[in-house]
């Protein structure tokens, strides 16, 4: 790099080889999502409203922005029908269920335009709070526990870039269960918040 001062007629330089660089660390979106819920966690069917609210973060951790893990935060309400099992306990009384819970999700965009991504998820993993109530029982709440519960559940995703840092996105999930594909969806908005860099140097 190359410093040059003029100072009453005299013009003296000064020569380095360290040039300023700056290194993207990270690349974060924020978002949030509702969700519609066919089924209970893995394959028992819901009956009435069931649906979810879920805000977090969403880091891309490559530099072709195509691999990102989302971090959730989210409330869930199921209704469900006694004499089945649910994968968590036995239910033998039509109940519904309240759930707080913070998830994992990796995504992996195969296609990528200007404003268009289409992209495949997996839920992980979800950290859950769990209240179940009795329909006739004056709803009382009947159970609640902390229950670590592992996914495994593909879906798939179009995100729609509206302007230059807002998206709105929809998914598919619970791909595995086909008979309820269509009634296990999200819709949702991002934001990004850009990268996040530092400066620093580097010799030539």
């Amino acid at each position: 790099m190359l410093f040059l001062e003029y100072n009453q007629g005299n013009l003296s330089y000064l020569m380095t080889t360290e040039t300023a660089k700056s290194k993207s660390i990270s690349n974060w979106v924020i978002f949030g999502q509702y969700s519609n819920f066919g089924t209970y966690y893995f394959s028992e069917p819901t009956f009435g409203y069931s649906y979810g609210i879920f805000g977090g973060a969403q880091l891309f951790f490559t530099k072709n922005r195509r691999h990102s893990l989302k971090f959730s935060l989210g409330y869930s309400h199921y209704e469900l029908h006694g004499q089945h099992d649910s994968g968590l306990s036995y239910l033998t009384k039509d109940m519904y269920s309240e759930i707080f819970s913070f998830g994992f999700t990796y995504e992996y965009i195969f296609f990528m335009t200007k404003r268009t991504n289409i992209y495949v998820i997996l839920h992980i993993a979800d950290l859950s709070y769990v209240s179940e109530y009795d329909y006739d029982d004056n709803n009382n709440k009947n159970d609640s526990y902390v229950l670590p519960i592992p996914r495994g559940s593909p879906g798939i995703g179009l995100e729609y870039k509206t302007q230059k840092r807002l998206s709105f996105y929809v998914e598919l999930n619970n791909l595995l269960n086909a008979s309820h594909i269509p009634e296990n969806f999200s819709v949702g908005l991002k934001y990004d918040i850009g990268k996040i860099t530092r400066n620093y140097l580097k010799g030539n």
